[in-house]
């Protein structure tokens, strides 16, 4: 037994490479390996580094390196600009997509879709690429948020912004299709009484529906507030200037 001493102490360490060799081999899977690679270029070049990175570091150490890397790759494509379209009502009750203009026109109902993420700097293109409100008398703008379980802070400065310059100039915001989870966040940051309970809108089950009673909403708003603006009265004016 003694002389072959040597040779037993290296069985546990042969059958634990032995173990790795074979777990390492059930792991590579050919069909995964190609879906990531064909998926996105951000995706294959943390699997790439990831691998590389294997055969120079410990384990652990390269593991983390791919895990640092997916991160930041996260954070990329949360920050890619976003677009955003306009959704016009149709003669057949449906909704149109258009391309947004530059201004808010005054006196006028515009809804508005993003698409892409409105975290960290997306949000930011949200505000450029809006339609400027700083001279829209009485305009009504309605953001669709249809999907979305959660916004940044980012977000909802921007809408909080936005919001208080339509107020100043007599227009409204309006949040379509909010969550519960958002509707929520906006309640703690104070930023749902800015905007108005009454205008942050709960999703209902049939798409064109919601958009159509959240449409009809800030244009009943609209129609009562330009109902309730004092009317000029020439008469009266051509007095005064005559006194």
């Amino acid at each position: 037994m003694l002389l072959f001493a040597n040779q037993i102490m290296a069985l546990p360490m042969t059958s634990l490479a032995a173990m790795l060799i074979l777990a390492g081999y059930y792991s590579i899977k050919p069909v995964e390996i190609s879906k990531v690679w064909r998926a996105n270029h951000v995706s294959a070049f943390v699997m790439t580094v990831t691998l590389v990175a294997t055969l120079y570091l410990p384990v652990f150490q390269a593991i983390l390196l791919g895990v640092l890397i997916q991160i930041f790759g996260y954070i990329f494509q949360a920050a890619e600009r976003v677009k955003i379209v306009q959704l016009t009502p149709t003669a057949d009750g449906d909704f149109c997509e258009q391309a947004v203009g530059r201004k808010a026109p005054d006196g006028v109902v515009i809804m508005l879709l993003p698409y892409g993420s409105l975290f960290y700097a997306a949000a930011r293109d949200f505000e450029e690429e809006a339609p400027e409100a700083e001279d829209a008398m009485q305009a009504a703008i309605i953001i669709v948020l249809r999907g979305r379980e959660t916004i940044g802070s980012t977000a909802i400065g921007v809408f909080e912004r936005y919001a208080k310059t339509l107020q100043r100039n007599g227009g409204r915001l309006f949040l379509a299709d909010v969550s519960d989870s958002i509707r929520a966040k906006l309640e703690k940051t104070g930023v749902l009484a800015t905007i108005g309970v009454e205008n942050v809108l709960s999703p209902k089950d049939e798409i064109t529906a919601s958009l159509r009673s959240a449409y009809d909403h800030a244009n009943t708003w609209l129609q009562r507030t330009n109902s309730a603006s004092p009317a000029v009265n020439p008469s009266s004016e051509e007095v005064k200037m005559e006194k």
